[in-house]
């Protein structure tokens, strides 16, 4: 076990008590190479075979003693991060991380993606190619009542889809841009 900074320590010692599993979250998310982590990323690297529940209520007594924070985000995820003793912000979570830091494929590396360490950065993944997906079948419908033709045929339907895609994401990123753009008045 490491040693735990001053502070965290004198704010572990207003708690009646700590439960060995308490005192591995705090050291899991000091040495982590992540500001924060969800509460299943905090139980596979702590104690795989507990609860979910049971994790979550650790954090939520080191998150009431004022050593964790949390924030919560879109599809019921929930982050905790280290909060540290604020430097005159408003804000605990700013000490430690941007809300930024909490987009789940911020950390994803293509090792990560292909041994399915991160699931929710996978999930938003799927989610998105679910999103595409939808949207192709939508504009091929159209394209057939309208009468066109497939706009690319590559003699392959995994190379069409590809491309089609490929296609999809830069028409999307355009205009993104354009109403950004818009939107600011530049």
């Amino acid at each position: 076990m490491s040693a735990l900074p001053q502070w965290i320590e004198d704010r572990l010692a207003r708690a009646p008590a700590i439960h060995p599993s308490q005192r591995r979250l705090i050291e899991v998310l000091i040495e982590s190479d992540r500001p924060v982590l969800s509460v299943e990323q905090l139980r596979e690297r702590t104690d795989p075979d507990a609860t979910e529940s049971a994790v979550r209520n650790r954090l939520e007594d080191l998150e009431e003693l004022g050593v964790f924070g949390a924030e919560s985000y879109a599809d019921s995820v929930t982050v905790y991060y280290i909060d540290e003793p604020d430097s005159g912000s408003s804000d605990p979570s700013s000490a430690c991380c941007p809300s930024t830091a909490a987009n789940p494929l911020d950390g994803l590396s293509a090792r990560d993606f292909f041994a399915f360490r991160e699931p929710d950065a996978i999930r938003t993944l799927v989610l998105a190619g679910y999103q595409l997906s939808l949207v192709l079948l939508t504009a091929g419908i159209v394209l057939s009542v309208l009468g066109v033709d497939g706009v690319v045929d590559t003699g392959n339907d995994l190379g069409t889809a590809a491309v089609s895609l490929f296609a999809l994401c830069l028409l999307i990123h355009a205009t993104e841009r354009i109403v950004r753009r818009r939107r600011s008045g530049r």
